[in-house]
């Protein structure tokens, strides 16, 4: 009877393993050196008559200094981030996978449609600093 057991307990963690393997999240090396990431061509544009909604993040030191630290938007809205910072980082928005690379001094632009609903962290990739959360609604 032990040995019953013992099989039942590998083969469920076979399957567990399995699982995990086929579900585990997969994360995609950039292949572009551009300063902005284009949106992949599969994301839909905002539907006629939603806004473009615009939020402009000022970061010194690595800290945000000006700005919301939270951003709402409804699903298909589009959605323009302007980040200014006085160190290169990147910003790095969670759940949509998208980022920009910020030059010191220089504004950078990011652009996209609300096409997920959630709650989405805007993080300075290098430095592991947390700016605020995009949080996108249903329509």
């Amino acid at each position: 009877m032990p040995a019953v057991r013992i099989v039942f307990a590998v083969l469920a963690v076979l399957v567990l393993a399995g699982l995990w393997y086929a579900f585990r999240p997969h994360h995609e090396a950039p292949t572009q050196s551009a300063a902005v990431q284009p949106v992949p061509e599969t994301t839909p544009t905002a539907p006629v008559g939603l806004p473009t909604k615009a939020f402009e993040l000022v970061v010194r030191d690595g800290k945000p200094v000006a700005g919301p630290a939270g951003m709402r938007v409804r699903q298909g809205e589009r959605v323009t981030l302007r980040i200014e910072s006085n160190a290169d980082d990147e910003l790095h928005l969670h759940g949509y996978d998208l980022k920009v690379r910020i030059k010191a001094g220089e504004p950078a632009t990011l652009e996209f449609a609300a096409t997920r609903t959630g709650r989405f962290e805007l993080e300075l990739h290098e430095r592991h600093t947390q700016l605020g959360a995009l949080e996108v609604y249903p329509q």
